[in-house]
């Protein structure tokens, strides 16, 4: 039995560690169960949202309803992509918290296959960047006018792809299908599922 409260009084300082990391770093974590759409959030994702944890049932609608009306279609696509198909998840998008504040939000997220091959559960992370955001936005603020030649000076190497992805206007929800495709040569069983809701065979189901 010390054995026995040993273990679980060791899983309670790791399970207390990770909430006050992930409180720390502005970091939750959800996980979405394929087959019954069971949501889980972890405290902090409640908190990302407006929530006080456990405040509210988790469902994929309830999420939706949070993220912003441009970015839904976007949002949805990448999902659909993953669960279908396995594509890489690494998204941006704005939330709007239940405070009607708009933050934004970087996720990561891969699927978890059954014995089948088939997907059972989506699971990842989801960090709040509105700040980092905000100062990129101050740096790069008037560089649009700038000549190419000018900006090696003035836009540090790590932000240089960011700077340039502003640039063009947001990948429409085809356009980013497109993108997704264009990145599977090599995996043919990614690219044609893709192929495949690029040209609308496949839709995600919202209850």
């Amino acid at each position: 039995r010390q054995e026995e409260a040993r273990i679980s009084e060791s899983l309670r300082r790791s399970e207390q560690l990770l909430e006050e990391s992930q409180h720390i770093a502005q970091v939750g974590s959800f996980s979405r169960n394929l087959a019954t759409e069971q949501v889980a959030w972890s405290a902090e994702q409640f908190r990302l949202f407006g929530y006080e944890p456990g405040e509210v049932d988790v469902t994929l609608e309830l999420v939706r309803s949070h993220v912003h009306p441009e970015d839904v279609d976007a949002w949805l696509a990448g999902i659909e992509a993953l669960v279908e198909c396995g594509a890489p998840y690494d998204e941006e998008y704005r939330i709007i918290r239940t405070d009607g504040e708009i933050r934004t939000v970087h996720s990561l997220a891969r699927v978890e296959v059954g014995s089948d091959g088939q997907p059972i559960r989506m699971f990842g992370a989801m960090q709040d960047v509105t700040e980092r955001r905000r100062a990129e936005d101050a740096l790069f603020c008037g560089l649009e006018f700038e000549e190419p030649e000018a900006l090696d000076s003035k836009i540090p190497g790590a932000l240089r792809e960011e700077f340039n992805r502003r640039q063009h206007p947001r990948i429409p929800i085809t356009g980013k299908r497109g993108v997704l495709v264009e990145r599977s040569v090599g995996n043919q069983h990614l690219r044609a599922c893709l192929v495949d809701i690029s040209q609308g065979g496949m839709q995600l189901q919202l209850d």
